[in-house]
């Protein structure tokens, strides 16, 4: 990208420079002895913000409190903050914006069920387990309990689950899915492979998208 700087207590006035990755070139001096600012920006053409900024800061000229080089490790190092700071450069947003997509994509096959994308997950760890404790579908789903509370209720309504206190440990509420539950997943074994025809991957690029995505979770939610 390309970033222009302002400089202060120098002979130029500005500073013009692209940046890609952290690498600057095709620095441009207005101003000054063109001398000198002709042989910097050859010399640090293809160096990082960070290169730069440690050979170049708190150099002066004469007796100024700055020079041409001081400015130039200010100017580089204000282009890396504007350019980490751009949307794309976002690691988590295209993560944001492929689930929210991806739900957008489940939703008329959901539709078909009768079921939002919560309650789909919830059934699909039911029909995997029979029976979980609330603090188990928790942590299956990465979900509180303010959260999966209103999701349980629904689906109980619904005939799909019943909930029950434990006979070991009543502060366990235990969550188990029902008969009518049960018969929801021959109706919605089909919204995996549908919703993977969508995502256009190869095998090997699900399963490294996939190992890569629970390696992040994982270091997120470790305590």
């Amino acid at each position: 990208m390309e970033y222009v700087y302002k400089t202060k207590g120098t002979c130029s006035q500005l500073i013009r420079l692209d940046i890609n990755d952290g690498i600057v070139t095709n620095v441009a001096f207005t101003g000054g002895c063109p001398g000198n600012l002709k042989a910097i920006p050859a010399l640090v053409d293809g160096w990082t913000a960070e290169e730069i900024a440690s050979k170049l800061s708190g150099i002066r000229c004469g007796v100024k409190a700055t020079s041409c080089g001081d400015q130039l490790a200010k100017a580089v190092l204000a282009a890396r903050q504007a350019e980490l700071a751009k949307l794309e450069n976002q690691l988590c947003f295209p993560l944001y914006a492929c689930a929210k997509e991806l739900v957008r994509h489940y939703k008329p096959y959901l539709d078909e069920l009768d079921l939002t994308y919560t309650q789909y997950i919830l059934m699909m760890v039911l029909w995997e387990k029979k029976a979980q404790t609330v603090k188990e579908l928790g942590r299956a789903l990465y979900l509180d309990s303010g959260t999966l509370t209103p999701v349980l209720k629904k689906l109980e309504k619904k005939g799909y689950l019943t909930r029950s206190r434990s006979t070991e440990d009543e502060r366990n509420l235990i969550v188990t899915v029902t008969e009518k539950g049960e018969a929801l997943k021959a109706q919605a074994v089909h919204v995996p492979r549908q919703i993977g025809q969508c995502l256009e991957l190869t095998a090997e690029e699900a399963a490294t998208f996939y190992g890569l995505l629970y390696k992040v979770l994982g270091t997120l939610t470790k305590e």
